[in-house]
């Protein structure tokens, strides 16, 4: 009822005070829900299986059956569905690949060179992550990645100044899992399902040091 009246309503008051309300209200949902899934986790014998569960719970449920206008007829089968989004949008993925060489980087004060990252640089990048739902080609949540962000760093700081060294990004962090999403008006139409691209989070952690890197030659004198 109040969400009516504001709609309709040109109270500045009013609205700050329905606005202030709705974000004390999810704020209060999130903590209650944050606090059932702790104490279901910590209660649970198989702490791994309970977290697991929780995480499919909350997973959203996507529907798949997209309905288009093609040429004035309803096309709903998914290959056709997915040909005619890559014709419209454009298939970047059917571009050709050339196979990288791998080199060796010599430091020099005159090039581009990436000084080595530590586990406490990519502890904090993970720790930046998003905590959604959605996920790249390899299926990791960012949430489960925060999780185990300070046993994982060290192994992946040394991944990542391989990297940096040899100059060879590796190729399953330049997947992206590419989703037509519907934004708004007729659901038949091709040109209300833009593409999102979801990268691994992996690759945004890799993309954050290098970011850095990036950032600190942008204001320093070589």
């Amino acid at each position: 009822m109040l969400t009516q009246i504001c709609k309709v309503s040109n109270d500045r008051e009013l609205w700050n005070y329905y606005k202030q309300n709705k974000k004390d209200y999810q704020t209060m949902v999130t903590k209650a829900k944050r606090d059932y899934n702790d104490n279901y986790v910590l209660n649970s014998k198989n702490k791994p299986s309970g977290l697991w569960k929780i995480i499919n719970k909350d997973k959203k449920q996507i529907n798949h059956d997209i309905v288009l206008d093609i040429e004035g007829k309803d096309v709903s089968d998914p290959k056709l569905v997915i040909s005619s989004l890559g014709k419209y949008f454009g298939d970047p993925l059917k571009l050709p690949y050339k196979n990288e060489q791998t080199c060796v980087i010599t430091p020099s004060k005159h090039s581009l060179y990436l000084h080595p990252t530590n586990h406490n640089e990519v502890e904090s990048a993970i720790k930046s992550l998003a905590s959604k739902m959605s996920c790249g080609m390899d299926g990791i949540l960012s949430k489960i990645v925060k999780l185990v962000g300070t046993d994982i760093s060290v192994p992946l700081s040394h991944i990542i100044n391989s990297v940096f060294t040899t100059g060879v990004f590796l190729n399953a962090l330049k997947q992206a899992l590419v989703c037509p999403v519907y934004k708004k008006g007729c659901t038949k139409h091709i040109f209300n399902y833009p593409p999102v691209s979801s990268l691994p989070s992996f690759s945004k952690v890799f993309e954050s040091g290098l970011l850095n890197r990036l950032t600190l030659m942008r204001y320093s004198k070589f």
